[in-house]
């Protein structure tokens, strides 16, 4: 953790680390970027300790571009970890795989990647939810890759009475043809 805080300037901690909200100087702790709320978690602890409650030293050459896996990896978990944890997994598969003289992935690198991505929404029970859900997943190209057997297997694997699994297959199935 401690070489991934090292490498990103004091001068990019405009988002919380943590729960990726804009920093208040005046308000939140900016020299380790962790927002009020967030500076009594563990996790803004632990990234205290990483820096030493000093600035992060000034980056050194970028990283290089998020292979597939690690994209994969990103895609899959970053709704449930917060940003400076994948970050942390993503730095030690780097580590791992070039070695610890290679420049460490930044924030503002994961923040790129997972622009585009969904995120779980509050209040997705409605058709408003399920419309912008399904037009986010017709954006990034993952309602192409539903098919009906893994919808199928959603049901099975859900317990899905055969009135929801039709239901669900009828709104991918609708969805999917008004993309065409």
């Amino acid at each position: 953790m401690s070489g991934a805080a090292a490498t990103i300037p004091v001068s990019s901690w405009e988002r919380c680390r943590l729960c990726k909200i804009r920093l208040k100087p005046d308000q939140d702790d900016v020299v380790t970027g962790v927002c009020v709320d967030c500076k009594d978690r563990k996790e803004a602890k632990r990234l205290r300790v990483a820096t030493n409650g000093q600035p992060p030293a000034a980056a050194g050459p970028p990283a290089r571009a998020f292979t597939e896996p690690e994209r994969a990896l990103i895609r899959a978990m970053h709704g449930y970890l917060p940003a400076a944890e994948l970050l942390r997994i993503l730095n030690e598969r780097m580590t791992a795989d070039v070695g610890a003289d290679a420049p460490l992935y930044t924030l503002e690198q994961l923040y790129e990647a997972t622009r585009g991505l969904a995120t779980a929404r509050a209040g997705a029970d409605d058709w408003t939810s399920l419309r912008r859900l399904l037009a986010d997943a017709r954006t990034s190209g993952l309602l192409e890759h539903i098919t009906p057997t893994l919808l199928e297997d959603f049901a099975v694997i859900f317990q899905l009475t055969v009135a929801q699994a039709t239901h669900i297959k009828d709104v991918v199935q609708h969805a999917k043809e008004t993309s065409r």
